[in-house]
C-alpha cells in the first residue's frame, strides 16, 4: 500500500475576547484594551527600528506550501518606510522602498500598504494567476523574544519568523543565493544509514519516497534555503528520526542533517544544458550517428504523412528558446514548433555521464506525438558519456550512449 503525506505548518488561530466594563465594575487591568493595543503597536515599532542591519524575514507564500519558503530582509526606518531586499532579486544589494504601517485588527498587524514589487511578489495577480500566488502582505504580530518575531499571515494562516540580522543584508542574501544555486544545480539521492531514500524536487518541495515496514511512503516536504544550507519548514519525521536543518558540504556535494543520519547527495551533471540553447543539426553527417539519423527520418516521414509539413533537420535542446523557460527538446514543423520537456541530470558515481529523462508533453506536443521516434531514441539510450570542446566554456558537446555507442549526436551553441 502506498501512503502519501504532505507536511504542513501548524498554524495558530488566535481568539481574543474583549471585555468591557462600566464605571462601577472592577478593572481587570490598569490600562484599557485600547491603551494596551496602542502600547503593543509602539513596542513593535521600536523593536523593528532597533536593528542595525534589519530583519531576515522567513516568508512562506501560499497556504498549501507549494512554493516552499523564501527570504526577505526588511530594514525599517523612522519615516514609516521600509527598505525591502529579496533573495530572488538580480541584485541583492539594491532594495526597493515603500511604506508600511502597524494597525490594530484583532491585535497588532504589520501591513505593507503601498505597492512594493518585492514584498508583493507573491500577492500580485496577473492574467495567468488571478489569485496571484496566494501570498500575504499583512501579518499578525504574535510575539517577540530573543531577537525573533513570530508572525502569522492573515490570509494563509502560515506562521513565519523575522530574525534580527547581525550582518549586512547584501552579504546575508548573497550567501543564500550562492547556496540556492549550488543546491539547485543537480538531482538528489538520499540515504539514512544503509537505507536509500528516493528524492525528487520541485519549487522548493522535496518529495521523499521510501519503504517503511510493508508500506511505500511518499512524503512531500517544503523547505527554504539558509546561510548554512537548507531548513524544512517544519520538523519532519522520516524512518523514525526527526529532521529539519541541513548543512551544505560543498566539497563533497552533500546536504548533511544537523540531527539524525540523513545525507542528501547532490548529483551534479557534467554540463548544465539548461543554461543555453543547443542545436542538433542532423543535416550535417558529422553531427549524428546513423542510428540517430534513422530515428529522425522516421519522425520526418510520420510528420509528412500526418500533416504534409516539413520537419526541420535542426532541433534545439536544453533551454529550447533563448527567451523562454522551456527546457527539453524542440522540433520545428514548418511553420509550427512543438516542445517536449526533459530533465538533464547527473548520474550517481559517474561524474562524466548525463542522464536525459522525459518530464512530460509541453507546447503543442499533443499534435505531434508521431515525432516520438526521435524523442524515444534520445531518452531510451540514456545515460550519455559527455565530451566537451572546452570544459569552462563549451560550444560543442558530443553525447554518446553509455549502453549503446552506436547512438551519439553533437550539440552546438
Amino acid at each position: 500500500m502506498k501512503k502519501y503525506i504532505y507536511t504542513i505548518l501548524v498554524s495558530c488561530l488566535l481568539s481574543i475576547t474583549l471585555f468591557s466594563c462600566d464605571d462601577d465594575a472592577e478593572m481587570l487591568f490598569e490600562e484599557t484594551a485600547s491603551q494596551r493595543k496602542t502600547a503593543a503597536i509602539g513596542e513593535f515599532e521600536e523593536t523593528f527600528k532597533n536593528a542595525e542591519y534589519g530583519w531576515a524575514f522567513k516568508y512562506i507564500p501560499n497556504e498549501d506550501l507549494s512554493y516552499g519558503g523564501y527570504t526577505y530582509v526588511l530594514d525599517f526606518n523612522d519615516k514609516d518606510s521600509v527598505s525591502v531586499y529579496f533573495e530572488l532579486a538580480s541584485d541583492v544589494s539594491t532594495p526597493v522602498s515603500s511604506l508600511y504601517d502597524i494597525i490594530s485588527n484583532g491585535g497588532p498587524v504589520l501591513t505593507f500598504n503601498t505597492y512594493n514589487p518585492f514584498m508583493h511578489y507573491y500577492a500580485t495577480p496577473s492574467s495567468s494567476e488571478y489569485n496571484a500566488k496566494g501570498g500575504d502582505y499583512e501579518f499578525l504580530l504574535m510575539s517577540e523574544s530573543n531577537d525573533t518575531i513570530t508572525l502569522q499571515g492573515t490570509k494563509t494562516g502560515n506562521l513565519m519568523r523575522m530574525v534580527k540580522l547581525t550582518q549586512p543584508a547584501h552579504s546575508y542574501l548573497s550567501t543564500i543565493q550562492e547556496n540556492a544555486n549550488f543546491i539547485g544545480r543537480g538531482s538528489y539521492v538520499g540515504s539514512i544509514g544503509d537505507t536509500e531514500v528516493g528524492i525528487s524536487e520541485s519549487n522548493r518541495n522535496f518529495t521523499f519516497s521510501y519503504t517503511e515496514g510493508d508500506e511505500e511512503i511518499v512524503l512531500t516536504v517544503p523547505y527554504l534555503i539558509t546561510t548554512e544550507g537548507l531548513s524544512f519548514l517544519a520538523q519532519t519525521e522520516i524512518l523514525g528520526q526527526i529532521y529539519q536543518d541541513f548543512t551544505l558540504d560543498k566539497e563533497n556535494n552533500k546536504l548533511l542533517a544537523v540531527d539524525g543520519e540523513m545525507e542528501i547527495q547532490i548529483v551534479v551533471p557534467p554540463i548544465d544544458l539548461n543554461q543555453n540553447t543547443w542545436t542538433l543539426d542532423v543535416s550535417v553527417e558529422a553531427n549524428a550517428s546513423e542510428a540517430t539519423w534513422n530515428a529522425w527520418v522516421s519522425a520526418y516521414t510520420a510528420n509528412l504523412n500526418t500533416y504534409g509539413e516539413t520537419l526541420s533537420q535542426q532541433m534545439t535542446m536544453g533551454r529550447v528558446l533563448a527567451t523562454s523557460n522551456y527546457f527539453g527538446i524542440m522540433f520545428t514543423s514548418t511553420p509550427y514548433i512543438t516542445i517536449y520537456s526533459l530533465d538533464f541530470n547527473g548520474v550517481p558515481g559517474q561524474s562524466n555521464q548525463l542522464d536525459i529523462q522525459k518530464v512530460g508533453a509541453s507546447f503543442n506536443w499533443s499534435w505531434y506525438t508521431h515525432l516520438s521516434p526521435m524523442l524515444d531514441l534520445i531518452t531510451d539510450n540514456s545515460p550519455y558519456e559527455v565530451e566537451q570542446d572546452d570544459e569552462d566554456n563549451p560550444t560543442e558537446v558530443k553525447l554518446t550512449s553509455a549502453s549503446n555507442p552506436d547512438v551519439w549526436f553533437i550539440l552546438k551553441k
